[in-house]
Formats: C-alpha cells, sequence, structure tokens
C-alpha cells in the first residue's frame, strides 16, 4: 500500500480519538459551585416610644400662686374661703407645677397651722374644736406627722382626770411662803403619779416660778408641765390614764 494513504489513515484515527478523548474528559469535569446563600435579615429591635415632652411651665403664674397662698396663709385663710384661701392656692400651684417643694411645702405649713389650733383648743379644754382642728389638718396634709402625736395628746387629755388648784394672785406676787408649800405639795402628788401639769400664769415668769417651786418637791420623777398664759392663776393635775401592759410577745421599748 502506498505509504502516504497509510500516513493519511493514521492521522484521521489519531484524530477522532483525540477529539473522544477531550469530549471524554469535558465530561468528567466537576459543575461549578452554586453561590452561598444570602443570610436572613436580621429583624430588627422594636424602637422605645419617646416619653411625651413635659409641659411647658407657666413661671408667671406659678410665682402669683405660691404668692397669693402665702398671703392667705398670713391672713389666716386656710380652708375657706373656697377659691380664696391657702390650701386651694397652694392646690392649684401643683397643678401647674406637679411636686413643686414650694407648694408642698405650703400645704404642710397649713396643716402644722391646724395642730398648733388644736393643741390651744385641748390646752383650754376644748376638745372637741381639737379634734375639729385635727380633721382639718388631714384634709391638707394627711401625712403630717404631728397630727398623730397630737391625736394622742387630745385622747389622753380628755380622759384624764383633773384637779385644778387656783392660786391666790397676790401670794403669788409676793412669792409666799404658804403658796410655795402648796406648789411643793401639788408638785409631790405630781410626781407620785403618772400626770400631766398644764400651769396657768399672768405672765412667763411667773409661770417658770410656779413650775420651779413644784420641781423642788421631794420625788425623783421629772414633773411634765406645760405654760399658758392667763388669768386667774392656777395649776391643773391631770392623772392620765394606766397604759396597758404590753402584751407577752410584745416588744417593750427600750
Amino acid at each position: 500500500m502506498d505509504r502516504n494513504v497509510i500516513h493519511r489513515a493514521l492521522s484521521r484515527a489519531t484524530g477522532v480519538v483525540g477529539i473522544a478523548a477531550l469530549a471524554t474528559l469535558g465530561g468528567c469535569t466537576n459543575p461549578a459551585p452554586e453561590p452561598a446563600a444570602a443570610p436572613a435579615p436580621v429583624p430588627a429591635a422594636p424602637t422605645q416610644p419617646l416619653p411625651p415632652p413635659k409641659p411647658k411651665i407657666d413661671i408667671d403664674r406659678l410665682d402669683a400662686l405660691l404668692e397669693q397662698g402665702d398671703q392667705a396663709l398670713k391672713a389666716g385663710r386656710l380652708l375657706t374661703p373656697i377659691d380664696n384661701c391657702a390650701y386651694d392656692f397652694y392646690k392649684e400651684a401643683l397643678v401647674v407645677a406637679p411636686d413643686h417643694p414650694a407648694a408642698l411645702h405650703g400645704l404642710e405649713r397649713v396643716a402644722e397651722r391646724y395642730v398648733a389650733m388644736a393643741e390651744q383648743a385641748a390646752e383650754k379644754g376644748q376638745y372637741q374644736s381639737a379634734r375639729s382642728m385635727l380633721e382639718r389638718a388631714r384634709i391638707v396634709d394627711p401625712d403630717l406627722d404631728s397630727i398623730d402625736a397630737m391625736e394622742v395628746q387630745i385622747r389622753m387629755r380628755s380622759t384624764a382626770q383633773r384637779q385644778t388648784t387656783t392660786l391666790d394672785a397676790q401670794q403669788l406676787s409676793d412669792h409666799s411662803g404658804v403658796l410655795v408649800g402648796r406648789l411643793k405639795a401639788l408638785g409631790s402628788q405630781a410626781k407620785a403619779r403618772d400626770s400631766w401639769v398644764i400651769i396657768r400664769a399672768r405672765n412667763d415668769a411667773e409661770g417658770r416660778w410656779i413650775y420651779q417651786q413644784m420641781a423642788d418637791s421631794p420625788g425623783a420623777r421629772r414633773i411634765r408641765a406645760e405654760l399658758t398664759l392667763g388669768a386667774p392663776p392656777a395649776v391643773d393635775l391631770l392623772q392620765l390614764p394606766a397604759q396597758p401592759a404590753p402584751a407577752e410577745n410584745e416588744d417593750v421599748p427600750q
């Protein structure tokens, strides 16, 4: 056979084999990787609602109400007349400026004035009037500590046994020995039992002298007393009711 024919036949066979090999290699090629999935979106945190803006305080209105409250308190218009008393002015100031210290202090002063009036009434033995003053104090400032303390004093005085000794005005002016003896005897009574002494005198110096004579009497207990100014001079000895004994498991104050 012609050599050239043989060479062309071999070349053709080699080409077919190469194409087949390439096709086989192409079929064995790994597929391209798929793109990674995108991460899931993170939900946004819920937003907190902003607090409402604080209302703007009318400073001029506030100052006017506080001034009116102070004037009404000074004039003794505590709870009346309505809309023209210290209580109403201070309460309105708290509407304009909630929890304002000056307005709260104003209400406290009104309540304290009623407590003082209750004490004055109790000193005169006017216990119903004293209780009425305390009720008004509670309307104004129910959390005032002195209200409960005064209520205890009124209860004690109103239930105490009262012994009144009128003092001779001339003997008192002369500081007579007879009167000194009577006062020391009263002092001994006051020290011998749980008592409260109310001294009524024409002036402060006179009242202090009466107390000193009673305090110099025999006995270790200190005399509890208060002084009121008035006439005629006298000493009221109030024997307080016996206090109940504490329960078996109740703590005893030290």
